[in-house]
C-alpha cells in the first residue's frame, strides 16, 4: 500500500522528495507501533491518530481527487520532512517509554469483575450529568473555555463531561468479559454509545461525539477483538454520513443562539437537520458552510472547501512552517510558560503568578492576525518556538513527558478499558492542540480519572463487594 501510495503520487505530479518523505514515513509506521509496544500502546495509538488526521488520511484523499500531494501548500516539502521528524521523534519516545516501564502496568491494577465495571459504567454517566446540568445552570459552554481558566476550579466541571466514554469502554469490556471474548455489543454498549452522540450534539463538539466510538474501538481491540471487512464497510458508510450530515449540522449548529434555552436549541438543531435532508434547505445551508469554509483561506488544501475533508491534513503545520520562514521564528521565551497550565491557576493566582498567553493563540494572532482558536497542534507550536534544529531534541522531552504521564496513570497493555477511555478523551491533541493543554491533561484531567476509578473501587469494598481483578474471559 505505501509502495502504490507513492507511485500514484509520482504519477499525479508529486515532487520525487515529497512522494520519498511521504513513502518514507508510510513504511516507518510499523516500526513506530513496534518500537512503542503495539497497537494497544497510548504511545502507537497518539501516533495513528496524528499522523492520520495530519498525513495517512490527506494522501489517500489527494490521490482520489486526483491531485499532486504537494498541491495548495506553501512550504510542501519542508512540511513533509518536518513530519518525518515527527515519526523520529515517537519511535525515539517509544523506546525510552518501554525502557523506564518496561511490562509494567498503571498506578493500580484494574478490576475486571463484570459487576465493578457496571457501577463505573453508572458513575460516570452520573457525573457526566451532573457537569452538563451544573455548567448549563452556570451560563457556561465550551465555546467559552475562558471561563473555566479563572481560578475558580470550574475547570473541573469540564472535564467530568469527558467521562462518558469511560462507561462505553466499561460497557464494552464488561460484555468481552461475560462472554469470553466473543461478543462485545449488547443493549448497555449502544445505550452508552448513544449518549455519546447526543452530548456531541448538545456541547456542539464533535471530539465528544467521536469520543464513544474511539472508546468502543479501542476496547474492542485491547480484548481481542480483530478487525474484518464487515467492520469496515460500516464505518465507511457511517464516515460519508458524517460528512455530509453528521458534521456539517455540527457546523450549523455553531450559529444557533444558545440563550433560546433547551427547547429552542433543539427546534433549531431539527429544522437545519431536515434542511440538510431537502435539496431546496441543503441549498441554503451549503451555501453558508462554504462561506465558512472559505474563511480558512490558508487551509484548502484540497483546492476548494470540502468540508470535513479539510481537517485532515497537513495545513496547519504547513502554515506554521511558511511563516516561520519568511519571519522567523518566535524564540524560546514562553515555551517553558506552556506547563504552567499543567497546575491549576487557583493556585497560581495565590502565588501571584500569571501565565502566558496558549501557544495557539500566539501562532493564530501572529500568523492570521485573528483569534478563532484554530487548530495548530504541538509539532507546529515547538517548530514556531525553535524552528527545525532543535525540534527532534525539544518534541522528544514534551512527548517523553507527556507518555510517561499518560502510561503512569492510564497504564499500557492487554486488557486495559482504562487507557481506551484515556485515548478516547485526548486522540486529537497532540496533532491539534498545544502544550498548554497537554500539560492539564497529565496533570488535572488524568489524575482527576484516577481518583474516580479508585473511589469506585473503594465504595464496592466498603459495601462488601470487592471487585475481582480477573482475567478477561475467566
Amino acid at each position: 500500500m505505501s509502495v502504490l501510495t507513492c507511485l500514484l503520487q509520482l504519477v499525479l505530479g508529486t515532487s520525487p522528495v515529497f512522494a520519498f518523505l511521504s513513502l518514507t514515513i508510510f513504511l516507518l509506521t510499523p516500526v513506530v507501533i513496534r518500537m512503542n509496544g503495539g497497537i494497544g500502546s497510548m504511545g502507537s495509538l497518539l501516533f495513528v491518530a496524528s499522523y492520520g488526521k495530519l498525513f495517512f488520511i490527506a494522501q489517500w484523499l489527494k490521490i482520489l481527487l486526483g491531485q499532486s500531494a504537494d498541491s495548495h501548500l506553501q512550504a510542501p516539502v519542508e512540511t513533509a520532512f518536518v513530519l518525518f521528524m515527527g515519526v523520529l521523534v515517537f519511535m525515539a519516545a517509544g523506546l525510552a517509554i518501554r525502557a523506564l516501564f518496561g511490562r509494567s502496568s498503571g498506578l493500580i491494577t484494574l478490576p475486571q469483575d463484570p459487576r465493578f465495571l457496571s457501577w463505573l459504567a453508572s458513575v460516570a454517566v452520573i457525573l457526566t450529568l451532573f457537569s452538563i446540568v451544573a455548567r448549563h445552570l452556570a451560563g457556561l459552554s465550551r465555546a467559552g473555555a475562558a471561563d473555566y481558566e479563572e481560578g475558580r476550579g470550574l475547570v473541573l466541571l469540564l472535564y467530568l463531561a469527558n467521562l462518558l466514554p469511560l462507561a462505553v469502554a466499561a460497557m464494552t469490556a464488561r460484555r468481552a468479559i461475560l462472554s469470553g471474548g466473543r461478543s462485545f455489543v449488547d443493549p448497555w454498549v449502544v445505550t452508552m454509545l448513544g449518549f455519546t452522540v447526543l452530548q456531541g450534539f448538545w456541547e456542539n463538539v464533535r471530539l465528544i461525539m467521536l469520543s464513544g466510538g474511539i472508546a468502543f474501538v479501542t476496547t474492542f481491540l485491547a480484548y481481542g477483538g480483530v478487525i474484518r471487512l464487515k467492520h469496515v464497510l460500516p464505518v465507511a458508510a457511517l464516515a460519508v454520513a458524517m460528512q455530509f450530515v453528521i458534521f456539517p449540522l455540527i457546523d450549523l449548529q455553531r450559529g444557533i443562539e444558545r440563550g433560546l434555552g433547551i427547547g429552542g436549541f433543539l427546534q433549531e438543531t431539527f429544522s437545519i437537520a431536515s434542511d440538510l435532508f431537502s435539496s431546496s434547505g441543503r441549498s441554503l445551508q451549503e451555501e453558508q458552510l462554504n462561506n465558512m469554509y472559505y474563511s480558512w483561506d490558508t487551509r484548502l488544501y484540497y483546492g476548494e472547501p470540502l468540508g470535513f475533508l479539510d481537517r485532515f491534513s497537513p495545513s496547519p503545520l504547513d502554515e506554521v512552517i511558511a511563516y516561520v520562514q519568511d519571519m522567523g521564528n518566535f524564540g524560546g521565551e514562553t515555551f517553558l510558560g506552556q506547563f504552567l497550565y499543567a497546575i491549576p491557576n487557583v493556585l497560581l493566582q495565590l502565588l501571584g503568578i500569571e501565565r502566558p498567553a496558549r501557544g495557539g493563540e500566539i501562532l493564530e494572532t501572529s500568523i492570521l492576525h485573528s483569534f478563532t482558536n484554530m487548530n495548530y497542534g504541538v509539532f507546529a507550536e515547538t517548530y514556531a518556538y525553535f524552528g527545525g534544529f532543535f525540534f527532534i531534541p525539544i518534541n522528544l522531552i514534551v512527548l517523553f513527558l507527556y507518555l510517561s504521564g499518560l502510561r503512569l496513570i492510564y497504564g499500557g497493555g492487554r486488557n486495559n478499558y482504562f487507557l481506551a477511555f484515556g485515548f478516547s478523551t485526548l486522540y486529537f491533541t497532540f496533532c491539534n492542540s498545544d502544550i498548554a493543554d497537554i500539560g492539564p491533561q497529565v496533570t488535572i484531567q488524568a489524575v482527576m480519572n484516577l481518583l474516580i476509578l479508585i473511589a469506585v473501587i473503594l465504595a464496592m469494598g466498603l459495601m462488601g463487594r470487592r471487585p475481582l481483578r480477573t482475567e478477561a474471559g475467566t
